[in-house]
C-alpha cells in the first residue's frame, strides 16, 4: 500500500494526463481502472488531508464533466469510472449518490446506445443495492427514485440485448425493495414467462436471470403470504409442464392419473401440427424444468413447503414413457416416432430437475451407497442335459456330472433391505411431517410390525440380520423424532421396543436402542431431567490357555496322595497280595464309606495342583519353597485318619490280615518312607487302593545310629 503522498501524486497524474483529453480517454480507460484498483487510490484507512480532499473533489468534478459530454464513448467512460469510484470509496458514494443517480436515470430515459444503457443499469443497481441496509441513504436515494427506475426497466426490457441486465436489476429490487416493486410484480412475471415460452432462442445468461427473477417474486407479497406465494409459483410451473406433456404424449397409452394435476401458467398455444409443435414444446419443458431447479436450489428468506408429491408424480410420468411404451389406437404413427426421438432429451432434463430436488433436501443425491447398483450373489442351478421330447435313456449318455450344465441365477442380498430402510429413514427425517395421515400410518405400522414380528430369512447370517435390525431401529427413531400433528404418536410402542432392544447381545443394537430410549425420555419428560444412560461397554476379550493333563492309572497300583505345592515324581511299586477270604457285609459297608471320603479328598487335592497361568511371582516363590521342605502336616493328619480306621476294625481283621511292608523312595534327597501294610484280603486292597499308610515315628525322625 503506497503512502498518502504517493497516492495523491498518482491521483493527480491520472486527472491531469489521462482524463484531460477526451479523444484518447477510451484507450486510457483500462490503465486508469487498474491504477485505481491495484493501488487503492480511494481507500479510507486514515483521515484525509486537505490535499487528498482537494484531489477527490477535483476527481468528482472531472467525472461529472465526462457524464455531460456530447460524445457517447466519453459518457460511457464516465459511467464506468463512476461505478469504479462507488465500489472503491464509501465517502464519495455517500456524497455524490443523489447527483449521480439523477444523471444516470436521465441516461436510461433517453435514447442512448445499448452499451450506455447496460453500464448505467449495472451502476444504478449497485448504488441502490448498497443503500438497502442504510436507512438514511435508503430514504434519500432509493425511495425517491425506485418507482421511476422500475418503470424504466420494463421499458428497456423490450431490447433483447439488455434483457439480462434488466432481469438482474428487477430481481435485486424484488429482494431489497419489495414494497417498491409490488406494483410491477405481475408485469415482471409476464416478462419472465416470455423468456420461458420456448418460442425464441435466448442465451443461457438471459434464461438464468429470468429464473432468478421469477424465483424472487414471492418477496413482493406480505410476510404472511410469502411461503404460500412461493409454493403457488412452483406448483403452477409443475402444471405448465403437465400441460406440455398432455400434447406431447397424445399418442402414448399412458397410465390413468388419479390425482388432480395443478394448473399451469397461460403460455402461448402451439401449432396443431406436431412437426411445428414438438420443438417448441421440448424447448418449453426444458426451460420450465430449469426454472423449477432454480426454485429448489435458491435460498429463501422464510421457511417454505416443497410440493414433493407433485414433483415426484411429474418425474414418474415422464420416466414411464420410454421406447417400449404402447401407442394409442387410431393415432398418427409418425407423431409417435417423433416422440420417441425426443425422449432422450426429455429424460435428461428431467434427471437434472430430480437432482435439484434431491439436493434441496440436504442429502446431495442421497449418497452413492443408496444409488449404486445392488450387488447380487450368484448361485448355481443344476439343469439336466436331457431333451424334453426324448424320455429314453440312451447307452451313450453319461450319468455323471459331465452331462449336467450349470446355469447362473441371482439371489438377492440384504443390501436391498438396508438401502431401502436407509432411504426411508432419510425420507422420514425430511418429509415425515408433511405426509398424509394414511401414508404416515401405513409406514409406521410396517416399521412396528417388522420389529414386533421379526422373522429372519433362512439364507441370512446373524450379522446380516443384526444389520437389518439396526436400520429398522433407525427408521423407528426417525419416525419418533419427526412426528405428524394430526396422527396418534407411536411413542409408547417405540419406548417398549427400545427397552426390549436393550437386552440384545449385539453392541450396535444396544447403542441404537439406548439412544432411542433417551430420546423417548426427553419427549415424555419435557419438564424433568432425563435418565442418564451410559453407552454399553464392549465385553472384554478373554484369552484362555488350554491346559491338558493326562493321568494314567493301573488297577493294581497305588500312588501316594498328592500334597499341595509338591511336584515329586510318583514311584509305583507292585505288590503281590495273596488271596484272602471275603469280609463280613457290615465291615465292607464301613470300608466303602471310608474309601469314598478318602477318594474325594484325594480328588480335591489333585485338582488344586493345577496352577493358573497368571499366578504372580510371589506365589510361585512360595510354592518353590514348599517343594524343598519335607512332608507337612497334611501327611500327619492322613496318618491319624488311617490309624483310626485300623483301630475300629482291629478285632475283625486280627485273624485275616497279614503284614506286608512296602518301602517307597519318592523324594530327591533319598528319604525313605516305610509303608507297612497289614492288608491281606483283596477287597480291602481295592477299597483303599488310593492311600498308602506311611510308618512315621511321631517322636521324630530316626537317627543315623539307629539306621546302622
Amino acid at each position: 500500500m503506497p503512502s498518502s503522498t504517493q497516492t495523491n501524486q498518482m491521483l493527480e497524474t491520472l486527472i491531469n494526463f489521462y482524463l484531460s483529453k477526451e479523444a484518447v480517454l477510451i484507450k486510457n480507460l483500462p490503465f486508469v481502472l487498474d491504477a485505481i484498483v491495484n493501488h487503492g487510490l480511494f481507500s479510507e484507512s486514515s483521515e484525509l488531508s486537505e490535499e487528498s480532499a482537494g484531489l477527490r473533489k477535483k476527481w468528482t468534478v472531472r467525472l461529472n464533466s465526462l457524464l455531460q459530454s456530447k460524445v457517447s464513448t466519453v459518457r460511457w467512460c464516465g459511467i464506468t469510472l463512476v461505478r469504479a469510484t462507488c465500489e472503491s470509496s464509501h465517502s464519495l458514494l455517500v456524497a455524490n449518490a443523489k447527483t449521480w443517480c439523477a444523471q444516470l436515470l436521465a441516461f436510461i430515459a433517453k435514447n442512448e446506445a445499448d452499451m450506455i444503457h447496460k453500464e448505467t443499469l449495472e451502476t444504478l443497481q449497485f448504488i441502490f443495492t448498497y443503500t438497502h441496509d442504510k436507512p438514511e441513504l435508503h430514504r434519500e436515494v432509493a425511495t425517491p427514485n425506485m418507482q421511476r427506475f422500475n418503470q424504466l426497466l420494463l421499458q428497456l426490457a423490450q431490447k433483447e440485448i439488455l434483457l439480462p441486465s434488466v432481469l438482474s436489476a428487477l430481481a435485486a429490487n424484488n429482494a431489497h425493495f419489495p414494497s417498491n416493486s409490488k406494483h410491477i410484480a405481475e408485469q415482471t412475471l409476464q416478462l419472465c414467462l416470455s423468456c420461458l415460452d420456448g418460442s425464441r432462442d435466448l442465451d443461457e445468461k438471459t434464461v438464468l436471470e429470468a429464473n432468478k427473477c421469477m424465483a424472487s417474486l414471492y418477496r413482493t407479497g406480505g410476510k404472511s403470504v410469502m411461503a404460500d406465494l412461493w409454493r403457488d409459483h412452483l406448483l403452477r410451473l409443475v402444471g405448465s409442464v403437465h400441460q406440455c406433456l398432455n400434447r406431447l404424449f397424445d399418442t402414448v397409452d399412458e397410465e390413468t392419473i388419479d390425482t388432480e394435476l395443478p394448473s399451469g401458467y397461460p403460455f402461448l398455444s402451439v401449432d396443431r401440427d406436431y412437426i411445428e409443435a414438438f420443438p417448441v414444446l421440448m424447448k418449453r419443458i426444458e426451460l420450465v424444468q430449469g426454472c423449477i431447479s432454480t426454485f429448489l436450489t435458491s435460498s429463501t428468506c422464510v421457511p417454505v413447503r416443497i410440493p414433493v408429491v407433485q414433483l415426484v408424480d411429474l418425474v414418474c410420468r415422464i420416466y414411464n414413457v420410454f421406447e417400449g411404451s404402447l401407442m394409442r389406437d387410431y393415432k398418427d404413427k409418425g407423431e409417435f416416432v417423433s416422440l420417441m426421438m425426443c425422449l432422450p432429451t426429455l429424460h435428461y432434463s428431467t434427471s437434472k430437475m430430480l437432482s435439484s430436488l434431491l439436493y434441496c433436501t440436504g442429502q446431495e443425491m442421497l449418497r452413492y451407497k443408496d444409488l449404486q447398483t445392488v450387488e447380487r450373489k450368484s448361485a448355481s442351478l443344476v439343469v439336466p442335459n436331457q431333451s424334453k421330447g426324448s424320455h429314453k435313456k440312451r447307452k451313450t449318455d453319461l450319468t455323471n456330472s459331465d452331462s449336467i450344465s450349470s446355469k447362473l441365477v441371482s439371489a438377492s442380498a440384504p443390501d436391498v433391505q438396508m438401502a431401502a430402510l436407509q432411504a426411508l429413514a432419510s425420507f422420514l427425517s425430511i418429509f415425515g411431517f408433511a405426509l398424509e395421515n394414511a401414508q404416515r400410518a401405513s409406514i409406521d405400522s410396517v416399521i412396528l410390525a417388522r420389529l414386533l414380528q421379526f422373522v429372519p430369512p433362512s439364507d441370512l447370517t446373524d450379522e446380516e440380520v443384526n444389520l437389518v435390525k439396526i436400520e429398522l431401529y433407525n427408521c423407528l427413531l426417525a419416525s419418533v423424532t419427526h412426528p405428524i400433528e394430526t396422527q396418534a404418536s407411536i411413542l409408547p410402542h417405540a419406548s417398549r421396543l427400545f427397552t426390549a432392544g436393550m437386552n440384545q447381545s449385539v453392541h450396535g443394537l444396544q447403542a441404537i436402542c439406548r439412544k432411542g430410549l433417551s430420546v423417548c425420555d426427553l419427549i415424555t419428560h419435557a419438564r424433568l431431567p432425563p435418565v442418564q444412560r451410559a453407552l454399553p461397554k464392549e465385553s472384554p476379550v478373554v484369552h484362555m490357555s488350554a491346559l491338558t493333563t493326562h493321568v494314567e492309572q493301573k488297577p493294581a497300583e497305588r500312588s501316594e496322595p498328592a500334597v499341595i505345592g509338591t511336584k515329586r515324581p510318583l514311584d509305583h511299586t507292585e505288590k503281590k497280595v495273596p488271596e484272602q477270604q471275603p469280609l463280613p457285609e457290615k465291615v465292607q459297608h464301613e470300608l466303602e464309606k471310608t474309601a469314598g471320603r478318602e477318594k474325594t479328598e484325594v480328588t480335591v487335592e489333585k485338582q488344586n495342583r493345577i496352577e493358573p497361568s497368571d499366578v504372580n511371582e510371589s506365589l510361585m516363590n512360595k510354592t518353590r519353597d514348599q517343594e524343598e521342605q519335607p512332608e507337612s502336616v497334611l501327611v500327619i493328619e492322613k496318618e491319624q485318619r488311617v490309624e483310626e480306621i485300623e483301630r475300629s476294625f482291629q478285632e475283625a481283621l486280627a485273624n485275616q490280615i497279614t503284614t506286608n511292608k512296602v518301602e517307597l523312595t519318592q523324594s530327591k534327597d533319598a528319604s525313605e518312607i516305610r509303608i507297612e501294610s497289614r492288608i491281606e484280603q483283596e477287597t480291602i486292597e481295592e477299597d483303599i487302593s488310593g492311600f498308602d499308610i506311611p510308618d512315621i515315628d511321631m517322636a521324630g525322625p530316626d537317627s543315623d545310629v539307629e539306621d546302622e
